[in-house]
This record gives structure tokens, sequence and C-alpha cells, in this order.
């Protein structure tokens, strides 16, 4: 009954870690593309917001059922999965900017 939760957490984690983010990536591509210019600035600005948001949700659950579950393999496998996408989505981000 375990592994069952444990899958369905897995799922659902990644379900609204990825589902957004092609979301955001597929509305911008079909808007007129991430080239240069507002385009590029909005598209970052959507994925850094939605990561930030993603992982201030994460740490909210992390902090309200630590004292039922503590932390969660999966918990912490999407904190750090975030946290790079999070890491990556800046550096690429000011990179784009450098040009």
């Amino acid at each position: 009954m375990n592994n069952i939760m444990i899958t369905t957490g897995i799922i659902w984690r990644g379900a609204f870690l990825l589902v957004p983010l092609t979301g955001i990536t597929l509305w911008f591509l079909y808007d007129g593309g991430i080239g240069f210019g507002w385009n590029l600035i909005w598209y970052w600005i959507w994925i850094i917001g939605f990561l930030l948001l993603y992982q201030i949700v994460l740490l909210s659950n992390l902090i309200l059922n630590y004292t039922k579950i503590g932390f969660s393999t999966e918990n912490k496998v999407f904190m750090l999965i975030g946290l790079l996408l999070l890491v990556i989505a800046i550096v690429f981000f000011m990179s784009k900017l450098g040009r």
C-alpha cells in the first residue's frame, strides 16, 4: 500500500511540474516564438515565477506534513529537481539577456 502512495505522489508531483512548463512553452511558441525581445523576457519571467511557486508549494507541503510523515523521499527528489530547474532557468535567462 505504501508503494502505491509513493508512486501516486511521484506521478502527481511530476505532472504538476511538467504540464505547466510544457503549457507555458507551447503558449509562447504558438504566440510568436521565444526569440529575442519582449516574448523572451516574459517567457522566462513566467517560467521562473512558476518554478518559484512550485518550490514554495512543495516547501509548505513539507513543513505542514513534517509532523505526520517527516521528509518523504518524493518531496526531497522533487524539491531538488525543482531547485535545479530554477537555477538552470535563471542562468539560461541571464545568458540570453547578455547577448
